[in-house]
């Protein structure tokens, strides 16, 4: 996994290279941070759409406050 932060505009731009191996979806975790819904099996970690080019996401909370 490649990331890079900058922390002025709230931004991450990153990628996964490679295979990720999928688990069992446990009740706690069936919305990944981002909000999207998880399946029976789901990647590790908080985030569901790992993304193979390079993708740049806002990471700016106050845009997920309600």
């Amino acid at each position: 996994m490649r990331i890079d932060v900058d922390v002025d505009a709230l931004k991450m731009n990153w990628s996964v290279a490679g295979s990720i191996p999928h688990m069992e979806t446990e009740k706690p975790f069936k919305r990944d941070l981002l909000g999207s819904p998880a399946g029976d099996t789901r990647v590790p970690g908080p985030i569901l759409n790992l993304p193979g080019a390079s993708t740049t996401i806002s990471i700016d909370p106050r845009g997920r406050v309600q």
